[in-house]
């Protein structure tokens, strides 16, 4: 069984992702040459924040899915996997200091965080897992960028096209 462990470390003012800091500020942030909206950088924070939420709670119930058969075992460690990539795409993205890329990741990726939210929400047991203000925060941050159907992973250089 994986260790069942939180990949998005938060603090008030910054959240990290793989090690890599990143401030949330309400002005532009300047890294290098490269100005970031801090709009990016939030909606980026309430997008990896649901992933490895989802990624964690599913983590913590593969035993019950072991006892119910392999198939069930399988597909949610493929799931949980995957979020644990989003998460890393993330974290190279932010790395590479490339804002237009990352944009392209929420606009993928945010579908998805809103129907994870949406069934945390119509699940107990997933919800007493998520901060009670995340789901207005994420309501507030992404509702332009969500699509109509959850993305599926994709390759990380998709983003920069």
């Amino acid at each position: 069984m994986p260790t069942c462990e939180p990949i998005v470390k938060y603090s008030s003012s910054s959240f990290s992702v793989k090690g890599i800091e990143i401030p949330l500020t309400d002005s532009p942030l300047k890294i290098g040459e490269v100005v970031w909206e801090p709009k990016i950088l939030q909606q980026a924070s309430v997008i990896v924040q649901i992933l490895d939420n989802h990624r964690l709670a599913t983590c913590q119930s593969l035993p019950a899915y072991a006892s119910s058969g392999r198939d069930q075992f399988a597909k949610r460690l493929a799931e949980m996997q995957d979020d644990e990539t989003r998460i890393t795409q993330l974290a190279l993205l932010l790395a590479a200091n490339y804002p237009e890329a990352v944009n392209k990741y929420i606009e993928a990726y945010s579908s998805r965080a809103v129907l994870l939210s949406a069934q945390a929400t119509a699940s107990p047991s997933l919800t007493a897992k998520i901060p009670k203000n995340l789901f207005t925060r994420m309501s507030k941050v992404l509702d332009s960028k969500a699509s109509t159907n959850a993305a599926a992973l994709l390759p990380t250089e998709s983003f920069l096209k």
